[in-house]
């Protein structure tokens, strides 16, 4: 599981369900879940204490702010592009149809035409958001890393062992 799954508790498809936090200027993420055992004999105060302090500064240290992450690419679903093409075509095949004596036949061409480079047009549409869904995922993922690496630093230097 990547790391923003994990930070999430859910899958990244599972963002799309919400449409919401697709559309946030941000989106936050809660830290990666650590198993921590305080090696120095630390009390739980003391732990969570520790624990604020090294989120803070692998905050600071990655310039990652766990709250202010770059929200999903928010382009809507391609729509329309088999519609709008058949209807530009059968426009043109009325026209060039007319021209040839039989205007239905030409509409029907050409609203045939039309659809299928529209139903492409949409295809390359969607291919394009699901390329920019995962570079997003992927610069997600590297910056939950980077903010995870210091934090795990930070605890492992305030005598914890971290899992």
């Amino acid at each position: 599981m990547t790391p923003l799954c994990r930070a999430l508790g859910v899958s990244v498809a599972a963002l799309f369900a919400f449409p919401g936090l697709a559309a946030a200027q941000y989106v936050a993420v809660p830290p990666p879940v650590h198993a921590i055992y305080p090696s120095g004999g630390q009390s739980l105060e003391q732990q969570q204490t520790d624990q604020l302090e090294c989120q803070s500064w692998a905050t600071q240290q990655s310039g990652v702010d766990l709250n202010r992450l770059p929200p999903s690419p928010t382009g809507q679903a391609p729509q329309g592009g088999l519609v709008r093409g058949a209807a530009r075509g059968a426009l043109v095949g009325v026209t060039v149809g007319a021209i040839a004596g039989d205007a239905g036949r030409g509409a029907a061409i050409g609203a045939s035409g039309g659809g299928l480079l529209g139903g492409m047009r949409r295809a390359d549409q969607a291919r394009g958001q699901q390329s920019d869904q995962q570079q997003w995922e992927q610069q997600i993922n590297q910056m939950i890393g980077n903010w995870d690496r210091f934090f795990v630093t930070c605890m492992q230097g305030r005598d914890y062992a971290i899992n």
